[in-house]
């Protein structure tokens, strides 16, 4: 676990918004951050991932409105 994290360019807090670890991994020219929560590592985190979640949350965003407008 420990050396896949510091495979990582950086680390982030697990509270850390999307938009802005997008922004730093772009920001720093970096394919991975390392994700932290109280100290421990939680795991990876890539900007595929990141599209991938905000697919999901839109995803997830229509069929509610869909289901609201019903």
């Amino acid at each position: 676990v420990e050396e896949t994290a510091k495979a990582a360019q950086f680390g982030v807090s697990a509270g850390t918004a999307l938009a802005d670890v997008r922004r730093t991994l772009i920001d720093r020219d970096a394919s991975v951050a390392a994700v932290f929560d109280e100290g421990g590592y939680v795991g990876l985190v890539s900007l595929d991932d990141i599209a991938e979640a905000e697919s999901v949350l839109a995803l997830g965003l229509r069929e509610a409105v869909t289901n609201i407008l019903r």
